[in-house]
């Protein structure tokens, strides 16, 4: 196997110069890129800062000089073929007979490149833009087109395989919120009061008892479902004002923005930010179920209607305790609603845990190709060519 060349990119690849004349007055939709490899996109129609826009064509390679660590790197596909785009989105044409476009936004999604660029970036001030200049300096390896080519399709195909478990899995969340209507909608209401408290006490994040107990901001839970998303602890994300000592029973309800619908139940002992309130079960009210009550459409809209005067929705505790729930009247009828919600919950779960899975493994076979510690290998011309990748080097 023989070693491929470092290229610079900016031998490949020509600057797009090609601009559209825009009305400053008018409103006008321009493309935009998604981080991590995920493509392009048509972004909501806004007044551009200039009198002209760049005309993007079917295969042209973009980028966005903002926030570049993030991977907002793609290939123009056909049905964006004449987009506009604004000056944060370089366009490039792609030497094509020598550089696969693809193979190109492969080599800025790999994790290797991007810890590059963040190391690039680290040294410069605030959000400095990664421009045209750094672009067209960078280096990458250069494999023979066929070999490119092979290396797009392997990734293509572990790709499709990620969205379609994001599929299920999205489809699974839909089950899950139907089914909470259904088992929830006829049940009698109670007052809140009636199934939780608030008892938990103010604690100190520096102290050492409390430093590595996980953090539970607002933000790390997953709107409409209450999943835990990387929660990190209280050292590693640096808090230092007081937070709540959430109990292993206590469920945790974000009164920021109640109409996302942010519930969660961790299941242990933990801290949660300020911006919500841990609720502690009472009467033998199962913390799973008391999560599913605060997560229904009927709770969600008194919430959202007692936080709608404010500019920055949020419920006050005694708003919140003004509120109903729907909350089954036996203990077998609680035992049921809980068994099978928690059934589709463990299938979201297996689910998203694969889908995690298939992303590490997506990024170490990227970085592994790359860097030529797997070879590819190459049908003959007219055999089946099923076998894609061959030994570890």
């Amino acid at each position: 196997m023989s070693d491929w060349p470092t290229v610079t990119v900016g031998e490949y690849v020509t600057r797009r110069s090609e601009k559209v004349a825009i009305d400053p007055g008018q409103d006008y939709v321009t493309m935009g890129i998604r981080w991590y490899g995920k493509g392009a996109y048509l972004r909501p129609a806004s007044r551009s800062k200039t009198k002209a826009l760049g005309l993007a064509h079917e295969g042209d390679f973009i980028f966005c000089r903002i926030d570049a660590q993030n991977g907002p790197f793609a290939v123009v596909p056909p049905y964006l073929d004449g987009a506009l785009v604004t000056n944060e989105f370089p366009l490039y044409a792609v030497r094509s007979s020598e550089l696969d476009a693809q193979f190109l936004a492969l080599c800025f999604a790999s994790q290797g490149n991007l810890n590059r660029i963040a190391k690039l970036r680290s040294g410069r001030d605030g959000r400095a833009r990664w421009k045209e200049a750094d672009f067209e300096a960078w280096t990458i390896p250069l494999p023979p087109p066929p070999v490119q080519r092979r290396i797009v399709e392997v990734i293509t195909a572990v790709d499709r395989y990620i969205e379609a478990l994001e599929s299920e899995e999205s489809a699974l969340v839909k089950m899950l919120t139907a089914t909470r209507q259904h088992l929830l909608t006829e049940c009698p209401r109670v007052p809140l009061s009636s199934v939780c408290e608030i008892t938990a006490r103010l604690v100190d994040p520096k102290d050492d008892e409390h430093a590595d107990l996980l953090h539970i901001g607002v933000d790390v839970i997953e709107k409409g479902t209450g999943r835990l998303v990387n929660p990190r602890t209280a050292r590693e994300d640096g808090v230092i004002s007081g937070k709540y000592l959430v109990g292993a029973s206590d469920v945790v309800y974000s009164k920021i923005r109640p109409g996302l619908r942010k519930a969660a139940f961790p299941g242990f002992v933990a801290l949660c930010s300020a911006d919500a309130y841990p609720l502690s079960p009472l009467n033998g009210t199962p913390p799973a179920l008391l999560r599913e009550a605060l997560l229904e459409d009927a709770f969600t809209s008194q919430t959202t209607a007692l936080s709608a005067r404010l500019k920055m929705p949020k419920v006050n505790r005694n708003e919140l305790f003004s509120t109903t729930v729907a909350m089954p009247e036996t203990e077998d009828e609680r035992t049921r609603v809980v068994a099978a919600l928690e059934a589709i919950r463990g299938q979201i779960d297996a689910v998203s845990g694969e889908r995690l899975r298939a992303r590490a493994a997506r990024a170490a076979l990227l970085d592994a190709l790359l860097e030529q510690r797997i070879e590819v290998l190459l049908p003959p011309s007219g055999e089946d060519d099923s076998d894609v990748v061959g030994h570890v080097a």
